[in-house]
């Protein structure tokens, strides 16, 4: 999470992994962890995150199991996502979907 970030020093890192969470917190939360990870990457290094599809024939059948669980999932568009993403200076180098979920591999603009 953007708020775990703080105890790293800057570009000291070649990667990062972000799945498992963005999809708990509304997409304005993903401008948090988008600054954080650009002060602690290396200017070159990529960013992988997970959101959930929510045009997948699963999407509704896990919310409710989230839901069940104690979490609330929230359901942006992936065209939203994409937007975002490009707003905030990231390139969509590769895109991989499942079946609920869609990876995205990010570059950072020059």
């Amino acid at each position: 999470s953007a708020h775990h970030l703080e105890n790293y020093e800057s570009e000291q890192f070649d990667l990062a992994i972000a799945t498992g969470f963005l999809y708990y917190y509304p997409i304005e939360y993903f401008d948090a962890v988008w600054a954080e990870l650009m002060r602690v990457l290396r200017p070159a290094a990529p960013v992988i995150i997970e959101v959930v599809n929510p045009d997948s024939v699963w999407a509704e059948q896990w919310g409710l199991i989230e839901l069940f669980k104690g979490t609330e999932p929230i359901f942006t568009p992936l065209t939203e996502w994409e937007r975002r993403i490009a707003a905030l200076g990231g390139k969509i180098q590769k895109q991989a979907s499942g079946e609920l979920f869609t990876t995205y591999w990010i570059q950072r603009r020059p």
